[in-house]
């Protein structure tokens, strides 16, 4: 077995499951996919509910997402999640979208059905699912500020924000013009939204303290990055999330949690957009708590 596999290896059967009896069935596109957590995560649940399968990574350049589906479907695999960079380019592949994949712009998962390739989008109601499970909060009854709206995940998670009702949003993003597209979409989804596109600078942050601060950037990642909040506008009654889970505690989540705040990272919304995969290719529910065992 490897760790990463790549298009070649989907030639057939008996070079994929070399060493093993359990077939692998369902797996993470992307480009990078050596970082992926989402085999270890989804092969608990799998293991724990004795389904007899294997979940792999496969390496994908940006361009071979149509090959690497067809050649997935051939060999009779159930679904796919897809990472970055290829959430646009697979959403142009699949046969049919669900309506949560056509809202939130992009997808992250396919499921190999009788009626063709079906995209759909799990990480903002994943998002949301976290929220809720780690710091009690939903987005309708939270003013929320999402810095890096303009990126993937930061428009996923503004558009689901706007899908549950929040009452007031603030949208942050380096080049405030990125954030137009998204805002249109918000305002029809959601029109009594309260709605800010501002500058992600801290100059212009500093003037917003929504109760709920959602971090989409890279910022955090590396040891010296700047916070991308400021620490000054910080106030215990403020809940911040970081869609960064590597470090765990970040630089802005430990400025936040230092000073009372609630603080929880992406972990949460990795295990819940995959439980959400899961329970829709496998028809039935993921074991989180195995799943949340096994990223620790």
């Amino acid at each position: 077995m490897k760790d990463v596999y790549t298009i070649a290896d989907l030639a057939d059967r008996a070079t994929l499951d070399a060493g093993t009896d359990q077939p692998a069935k369902l797996c993470v596109i992307g480009d990078p996919v050596k970082h992926s957590k989402s085999p270890q995560m989804h092969q608990a649940s799998l293991d724990a509910q004795k389904c007899g399968l294997r979940y792999i990574r496969v390496h994908v350049q940006a361009g071979a997402v149509k090959e690497a589906l067809q050649r997935l479907e051939d060999l009779g695999f159930i679904g796919v999640n897809v990472t970055v960079p290829h959430k646009l380019e697979v959403m142009d592949a699949c046969d049919e979208l669900t309506e949560t994949a056509k809202q939130l712009g992009a997808v992250n998962t396919v499921h190999f059905t009788k009626h063709g390739w079906l995209g759909h989008n799990t990480d903002g109601p994943g998002l949301a699912s976290a929220l809720s499970e780690e710091l009690g909060k939903t987005f309708s009854d939270s003013p929320t500020l999402i810095i890096g709206a303009g990126g993937g995940a930061g428009r996923a998670i503004a558009i689901q924000a706007a899908l549950d009702k929040c009452p007031r949003l603030i949208l942050a993003n380096r080049t405030v013009s990125k954030l137009e597209s998204i805002a249109s979409t918000i305002r029809e989804i959601h029109p009594d939204c309260e709605l800010s596109l501002i500058s992600s600078a801290h100059s212009e942050l500093s003037q917003h303290h929504p109760d709920l601060i959602i971090n989409t950037t890279s910022l955090g990642m590396k040891e010296n990055d700047p916070l991308p909040y400021p620490p000054s506008s910080m106030n215990p009654s403020q809940v911040f999330y970081d869609a960064v889970y590597t470090p765990p505690l970040t630089a802005m989540l430990k400025a936040a949690k230092d000073i009372g705040c609630r603080v929880a990272n992406g972990q949460s919304m990795l295990v819940h957009q995959g439980a959400l995969s899961y329970s829709m290719w496998l028809r039935q529910d993921a074991d989180i708590a195995k799943m949340h065992e096994a990223i620790l």
